[in-house]
């Protein structure tokens, strides 16, 4: 993450981008997309260590994203408001109450489901059902309904609770939920006025890609992987672009529209959006990971 961080920077700086922009970038190029992770696994059922580490690694990538371009947001608010506290709001103290949120609803969720004994679908609809909420407290609360839900799902996953088997992907509710989001996206991208042309865009795609691959595929011996097996966990997480419309879109609930400074983003994320899920793929595929 630090390494994708700094890397985007440099190569943003190099491309005479603000500071602020090119501080953006580089926070947004460290996340990894769960969603497509997630949704690429499931349609391939998809298990091994490749698809742990993806697993793994999207959500941590993500937390720490979010992480970071809080911090950069609440600069970007103090900045033009001048305001300290609505600043800091912005940025640390959202950051931590919304992880507090989402380990809440975790040991919550882990002490019903240990307590009762359901069927697959109703456990799907108590499980949707808590993730919808959590969603819901944290908008209600002004905190990062991002945060909470990737806390929440990183400590399910790594305490290993056991809440019995559910539906892939919260069945017909969740393809419902994929539809309306990937119509979403794209009402919000906007392709006028961009500062950097296709080949600079090419440019930072290649440059996120190879920094995740080289990382990750040296860190092979810490991890138990072969170098092989690392190098694919790093080329497999190259989604990005629907996760980092959602990190974008609160902002200008707070009177800051971050689109209008990063309106060159939609070349990288419209670029993103068609290619990643084919290089994912093709890493599972190498893998030897896909069922399907």
């Amino acid at each position: 993450s630090l390494a994708t961080f700094i890397v985007i920077f440099v190569v943003s700086k190099l491309f005479s981008l603000s500071t602020m922009v090119s501080l953006e970038f580089a926070t947004l190029s460290i996340a990894t997309s769960p969603i497509m992770v997630m949704y690429i696994v499931n349609q391939n059922q998809s298990s091994g260590q490749v698809t742990e580490r993806i697993l793994h690694l999207s959500a941590i990538n993500s937390i720490i994203a979010i992480f970071l371009f809080k911090l950069v947001f609440g600069l970007l608010v103090f900045q033009q408001s001048g305001n300290i506290w609505q600043a800091t709001w912005a940025s640390i103290l959202m950051v931590i109450f919304s992880i507090i949120l989402g380990a809440i609803f975790a040991i919550s969720l882990s002490f019903i489901m240990s307590k009762i004994n359901i069927i697959a679908y109703d456990r799907t609809v108590a499980f949707a059902i808590f993730v919808i909420s959590l969603v819901v407290v944290s908008v209600a609360c002004n905190l990062s309904p991002f945060i909470s839900v990737l806390v929440f799902s990183v400590f399910l996953r790594h305490k290993r609770v056991a809440i019995g088997k559910t539906q892939r992907n919260f069945g017909a509710l969740g393809e419902l939920l994929t539809v309306i989001l990937f119509v979403f996206i794209p009402s919000v991208l906007h392709f006028g006025d961009n500062t950097l042309t296709l080949w600079v865009s090419i440019t930072l795609i290649l440059a996120r890609i190879l920094t995740k691959v080289i990382v990750v595929g040296l860190c092979s011996k810490f991890d138990g992987l072969s170098w092989s097996k690392s190098f694919l966990v790093g080329l497999a997480l190259t989604p990005i672009s629907v996760f980092s419309i959602l990190i974008l879109e609160p902002s200008k609930y707070v009177g800051i529209s971050i689109f209008t400074q990063l309106s060159s983003l939609s070349v990288m994320l419209l670029l993103l959006e068609i290619l990643s899920p084919i290089v994912t793929q093709y890493a599972l595929d190498k893998a030897k990971e896909n069922l399907v």
